[in-house]
């Protein structure tokens, strides 16, 4: 018989107060694991925290776009190239790295980690937040960081291969975005859960309070209304429901932290074999 555990992952730690709320309540009373800080965001010292409060094991989430188009926030550095006409980041990965300068890039990456680490916090991973653009520059400053700083990246992603250190799992999915409908989400989930395999996987969300004040981040025909509000208030339903927990029970799926699981790690030459 083989053991199957779980870890439970928030992104946006530090966005917004009611994701903060939100993590906080997941993290002591419901399912989750771990979770990502974001250092430029306006409520990143409430999440800093509240992070060392509850000894919540967080990682680096790496910013370099502001998704919404009502609340907004800047890098901690220049960062010119980054920056749309309003002075905050870009809403969009490839407008944010379109003409996007590396070595700024890289720097920005530092001040965020060390901002993070400025406030006691050990960093568990790097993620990214929003994806990659399609040019490869913020792949290839992410495998700069990760090797610079000896992190591994969160998950095991298709993106990077073999060429950075990563935390390696053996499967994984994700309930935010799935579906604006609580009951179909957790149908989802279940079926997920079930068909689980063995060894280490990663169960990707996005929890936060239910609260209006999320509706006000962006307009209502923004593209990605439902992620303000509507998918993390499913995933945190999601996340204290005891139906779940018991699921978990009665496959004998064990929750562990980020920082429990296997990591892969890649040589300097293999990352800049495959970034060159």
């Amino acid at each position: 018989m083989g053991e199957k555990f779980l870890c439970v992952i928030s992104d946006d730690f530090g966005m917004h107060p009611a994701i903060n709320e939100g993590i906080v309540q997941a993290f002591t009373d419901g399912l989750l694991t771990d979770s990502n800080l974001m250092a430029p965001c306006p409520a990143f010292d409430q999440a800093a925290r509240l992070a060392k409060q509850h000894h919540i094991p967080v990682g680096l989430h790496a910013t370099f776009t502001c998704d919404w188009d009502l609340y907004r926030w800047g890098s901690l550095t220049a960062a010119r190239s980054f920056r749309a006409s309003d002075g905050g980041l870009k809403q969009r990965v490839e407008d944010a790295w379109a003409d996007a300068d590396e070595t700024e890039a890289l720097e920005e990456l530092r001040a965020q980690y060390e901002m993070i680490a400025d406030a006691g916090i050990q960093i568990t991973h790097i993620g990214e937040h929003m994806g990659f653009d399609d040019a490869g520059k913020f792949k290839r400053v992410m495998a700069a960081f990760s090797h610079e700083q000896n992190l591994p990246h969160k998950g095991d992603s298709t993106m990077y291969a073999n060429w950075i250190a990563r935390y390696q799992f053996d499967g994984g999915f994700a309930t935010s975005g799935y579906s604006t409908r609580l009951a179909e989400t957790k149908a989802y989930l279940k079926s997920e859960l079930f068909r689980l395999s063995d060894g280490y996987n990663i169960w990707l969300v996005h929890a936060a309070m239910d609260h209006p004040s999320l509706d006000a981040m962006c307009t209502p025909n923004h593209p990605a209304v439902h992620w303000a509000r509507t998918f993390r208030a499913i995933d945190q339903a999601l996340l204290l429901d005891a139906q779940v927990r018991d699921w978990l029970e009665e496959l004998e799926i064990e929750r562990v932290p980020l920082s429990a699981c296997p990591i892969k790690r890649a040589s300097l030459d293999e990352t800049l074999r495959a970034v060159l």
